[in-house]
């Protein structure tokens, strides 16, 4: 009767340290350094850095031209690709010790699209007054977005409103 119970509690070793020795290196690999995640997040941010420098084009001179209806588009097409983006984004897995400043990051990245949007609808309703308050607060919010993932040294998912002219 003993061999058969060792046998069983060998076979329950084994297995034990089987589910072992594949949960750890799973458990590491979910786990990324701030390089790799930024890494992984800069051809993201790339594609729509990208995509602004087209949407953006002509933009600022219909805006001088106060050809504000044909500047919302602009304003508005970007909105919705940073929305893309960030939905992008969220799906990248985060380092755990970064996790609190990656969701504050992403959060401005939300506020970002919104205030976009929002100089969108300004210059759609011609209240050029207005879209330069939401400007202004996206400068701002481009600022502490910025400030929030500096530790990442981040070029492409860094907010920079100068590339789009």
């Amino acid at each position: 009767m003993r061999p058969i119970r060792r046998r069983r509690g060998e076979a329950i070793g084994a297995a034990t340290i089987a589910a072992l020795a594949i949960a750890v290196p799973m458990a590491g690999a979910a786990e990324l350094s701030r390089e790799q995640y930024s890494a992984r997040v800069e051809p993201i941010c790339k594609t729509n850095t990208e995509a602004n420098r087209r949407i953006f084009k002509g933009a600022k001179a219909e805006v001088k031209a106060d050809e504000l209806k044909q500047a919302a588009g602009h304003f508005t097409r970007a909105a919705a690709a940073l929305e893309r983006t960030i939905s992008q984004l969220k799906a990248v897995p985060r380092p755990a010790a970064d996790e609190a400043r990656l969701a504050k990051w992403i959060g401005y990245l939300e506020t970002e699209s919104s205030l976009l949007g929002g100089i969108g609808r300004a210059l759609a309703q011609e209240d050029k007054a207005k879209a330069q308050l939401y400007s202004v607060r996206l400068n701002r919010n481009s600022n502490l977005a910025n400030n929030t993932v500096l530790a990442f040294a981040f070029e492409y998912c860094r907010i920079d409103p100068a590339r789009f002219g």
